[in-house]
């Protein structure tokens, strides 16, 4: 629910959160609140890295996020021509701001 509507799922844990198995009210909770805060995924945004993902939120600011696992430094490229560098064993966040 958060990834599509934070304001619901919000609104839904301050009521009747019961977390799933293996989860905690303290990682739901934060979820919610780093949804909020980058926004949905924007999913018409690709990229050429399995563990990357784009973000827009409701101010119109677009969150790219990559991760790399390798011992290498990393070049993700996204569809709409973005470009960041990843450093090994490390996660790398770029906003863009729309004017």
């Amino acid at each position: 629910m958060a990834l599509a509507d934070t304001d619901k799922a919000q609104e839904y844990f301050s009521s009747t959160c019961a977390p799933e198995a293996g989860d905690s009210k303290a990682h739901a909770y934060h979820f919610i609140k780093s949804l909020e805060k980058v926004g949905s995924p924007k999913l018409d945004i690709t990229s050429d890295d399995p563990l990357s993902l784009v973000f827009e939120n409701k101010d119109g600011i677009t969150t790219y996020v990559a991760y790399n696992p390798t011992n290498e430094e990393k070049t993700v490229t996204f569809s709409d021509g973005k470009v960041i560098k990843v450093a090994p064993k490390a996660q790398s966040e770029e906003q863009k701001v729309l004017c």
